[in-house]
């Protein structure tokens, strides 16, 4: 499926649009936080589980 299928899904549906806007928010706060995103590769999957 491509970008527009998901963008589609996306409005049509109120809880993707929530969780959306949740990501969304969470990056602002890093980046206003940190000065960066998440960057998966700056852990291994046991560090991930530790991290949070």
């Amino acid at each position: 499926m491509d970008a527009k299928h998901w963008m589609e899904e996306l409005n049509k549906n109120q809880i993707l649009r929530n969780v959306q806007k949740l990501l969304e928010i969470q990056t602002e706060k890093g980046i206003e936080k940190y000065g960066t995103t998440v960057n998966p590769s700056d852990y291994t999957l046991v560090g991930w589980l530790e991290h949070f």
